[in-house]
């Protein structure tokens, strides 16, 4: 229940904060309740999910398992962590001190999106991009992924030198992040607008076809990684069902594509945020494919919400009220089943707190 509270409490703080105008110092102010109960629900948590226990015991570690991520080269992980033993937080506390960190990132990446229906973007960030819930499980990664998203945006705003700084910043987290320095040399592709939906059907497609075996020998090739080639991570392959439930918001990135047949967008930014969001979804629907390749797809699925977020705006505003009421009541919904009819993982909660 504390998800759906949080979720509303939220949603009602945000629709409040949209209607009316503030400075920065203010709007601080008044969304500081979210960011506190963000904090609170995130770092109070109770073994959830698969990772809890791991990162218990590293983060109340001063010896080999924390020296694990020092030789990764994971160096901003291991000197945070190292920080905050020297100002007497360990264990549970970190959690917090990584929760807060997070919420930091989120307000980064909303404002260089200029996000304006704060309401929208984050009933969206709840109950699509499972960030805040996956949080919980993979700490590491997922501070990575709020690094990596805002390195994004400055690739595409054509800043290069911003994007390479922030990536660096992610792989001290997770060296996974090193991979979206390929982005470099993909960032200028650009897929005619005529096609997405020809490619958003087919990346559906061939997330039901298995690449397992391709992807271990790719992963064999590279030694920071090799590890996993014979892991769990390829033996819990992604199920048929699991897959499904991934694309359940399809139908939506599909008919957004009339966004860009009439004047919807107004600046080049937001049709380039646009375009940006609907190649997140294609990398993350592909991604799907494996348990491993499906780690990587991560690093969209915030930017993937783009799309989502522009199409609510425009059924909002063309007084399309029962399409809009049906757009969020649907993912509403399958989000309310994951968190109270078929909790799992973490979207069973338990805390030390409440």
């Amino acid at each position: 229940m504390i998800y759906l509270f949080f979720l509303l409490f939220s949603v009602a703080l945000y629709a409040a904060y949209d209607k009316y105008k503030f400075s920065s110092s203010a709007s601080i102010l008044f969304l500081f309740p979210v960011i506190y109960f963000w904090i609170l629900i995130i770092g109070g948590q109770d073994n959830v999910g698969t990772d809890y226990n791991s990162y218990i015991d590293i983060f109340n570690s001063k010896d080999y398992k924390l020296l694990f991520y020092y030789n990764k080269g994971e160096l901003l992980f291991y000197y945070l962590v190292q920080f905050c033993h020297v100002l007497g937080i360990s264990g549970q506390g970190i959690f917090y001190v990584f929760a807060a960190i997070n919420v930091i990132l989120y307000l980064v990446i909303i404002k260089k999106i200029e996000v304006k229906y704060n309401c929208f973007f984050f009933i969206l960030f709840i109950t699509v991009s499972t960030m805040f819930h996956t949080q919980m499980n993979g700490i590491r990664q997922c501070t990575a992924v709020y690094i990596i998203t805002i390195a994004l945006l400055e690739l595409y705003s054509g800043r290069k030198k911003q994007f390479l700084l922030y990536v660096i910043i992610a792989a001290g987290f997770h060296s996974s992040a090193l991979f979206i320095l390929i982005f470099l040399l993909l960032y200028k592709i650009e897929i005619p607008t005529r096609y997405y939906r020809a490619f958003i059907l087919f990346s559906s497609i061939l997330a039901f076809i298995s690449f397992d075996e391709i992807l271990r020998l790719i992963i064999l090739k590279i030694p920071q990684f090799s590890h996993y080639a014979y892991s769990d991570y390829f033996a819990n392959h992604v199920s048929l069902l699991n897959k499904i439930t991934k694309l359940t918001t399809f139908p939506f990135y599909y008919f957004s594509i009339v966004l860009l047949k009439g004047n919807f967008f107004t600046s080049k930014h937001d049709s380039n945020l646009y375009k940006l969001g609907i190649y997140s979804y294609l990398l993350k629907t592909i991604s799907i494919v494996s348990p491993v390749s499906y780690r990587f797809g991560h690093y969209f699925f915030i930017l993937s919400l783009l799309p989502l977020y522009f199409y609510i705006i425009y059924l909002y505003r063309n007084k399309s009220i029962y399409l809009f009421v049906f757009a969020i009541a649907y993912l509403v919904s399958i989000y309310l089943i994951k968190i109270l009819l078929f909790p799992s993982g973490e979207y069973l909660y338990n805390s030390t707190i409440f």
